[in-house]
């Protein structure tokens, strides 16, 4: 998750328009914008006057900033693997003069040395491989460790956004013992009245919170030919995130909104999303996806 994406979603989720947010901080909306797109690196005093605007707990957007300006943890997020590396270097009790001496290996021998060697010890071990470490809590979220294939829909023929909303909140509270289906219907209701869940780039994310609910619960329809949903770039949706959050762990649910917002903004990734036409396939592409983009 970085701070651009994350305040665009803020921002576009408490209802407020970019020319209307650097109004109220005597900033130039073309500003705001490079804000959003990673563009212009925000300083302190700015990140303390938005978390004010957006009525935001302080120091929550600054915290946020710290990671996206580190270009190691940059690095961590397209390369997650690194950290299945770390996992497996603090297992084995690597030392700081253990580290030392790699980095002056690679340094001194080259990439193409280190993966001429790795090929020569693991054709060694091919017939007796060693499981890879499991990461967790360990970089951004991910959507499809929240996504499972009961909850990808493709639909090949337009539908009403109300009646879209009544389907998922129906498939949504058969899945999740906790909900009721007409509770979760009204909550995105209002939530869309206040809002607009058409956040642009080919993706619409209708989300609400619900009480007694063990776990955050995401369904996805995807719709080939694209439907009108009244986005705020007046484009046509062709996916549709639905979000039904715990009311106790909110700053998940803002880190989803911020990583759908994320890889939606990238070049044609709904166009891409939509030619997946199996859920199993739609369960890989974000897994690539999470690969790819940090």
């Amino acid at each position: 998750m970085d701070f651009g994406s994350t305040l665009k979603i803020l921002r576009l989720t408490s209802n407020i328009s970019v020319r209307t947010l650097a109004k109220r901080m005597s900033v130039s909306p073309a500003y705001l914008s490079q804000l959003e797109n990673g563009k212009s690196p925000p300083n302190q005093k700015r990140i303390a006057q938005i978390e004010r605007m957006l009525n935001l707990q302080h120091g929550y957007l600054q915290q946020i900033a710290m990671h996206s300006a580190d270009p190691r943890l940059d690095y961590l997020g397209q390369v997650p693997e690194a950290l299945e590396f770390l996992d497996a270097s603090r297992a084995a009790k690597i030392e700081a003069d253990d580290f030392t001496q790699l980095s002056e290996i690679l340094l001194s021998g080259g990439l193409g040395w280190l993966r001429k060697t790795a090929r020569v010890w693991l054709n060694e071990k091919r017939k007796s491989p060693t499981p890879a470490l499991k990461r967790e809590g360990a970089g951004p979220v991910l959507l499809h460790n929240f996504l499972n294939e009961n909850m990808i829909f493709r639909f090949t023929k337009a539908k009403r956004k109300l009646a879209l909303l009544s389907l998922l909140a129906n498939k949504i509270a058969d899945n999740s013992a906790e909900l009721d289906a007409d509770e979760v219907y009204a909550r995105l209701i209002a939530k869309d009245n206040e809002t607009n869940t058409g956040v642009g780039g080919g993706v619409a994310i209708p989300h609400c919170f619900a009480q007694n609910l063990d776990k955050t619960v995401v369904a996805l329809a995807l719709f080939p030919r694209g439907i009108h949903w009244g986005s705020v770039d007046n484009k046509p949706v062709y996916a549709i995130f639905m979000l039904v959050g715990q009311e106790k762990q909110r700053d998940l649910h803002v880190q989803l909104l911020a990583r759908i917002a994320k890889l939606f903004s990238k070049h044609r990734f709904a166009e891409k999303l939509v030619k997946n036409n199996r859920p199993a396939e739609v369960m890989a592409f974000f897994e690539k996806a999470a690969r790819t983009v940090s």
